[in-house]
């Protein structure tokens, strides 16, 4: 089984699965551009095109050891 969870596109108002760098990419008022999330926390819509915006995964930060 292949992990696709980098690939996948997060929506506004779902829970960030693990911490990292996004690619924010929106419907067509601005270009792709990244944004860090915190794991636990709601990923932000946008002021204009509020909830067509998807998030890509761009760099997870790896999770700790313990």
């Amino acid at each position: 089984m292949t992990d696709d969870s980098h690939r996948q596109a997060y929506k506004p108002g779902q829970i960030v699965p693990f911490s990292g760098t996004y690619t924010a990419v929106h419907e067509e008022h601005r270009p792709q551009h990244e944004v860090v999330a915190i794991r636990g926390e709601e990923f932000p819509r946008c002021r204009i095109c509020r909830d067509d915006v998807g998030f890509y995964v761009a760099r997870p930060v790896p999770s700790p050891v313990r």
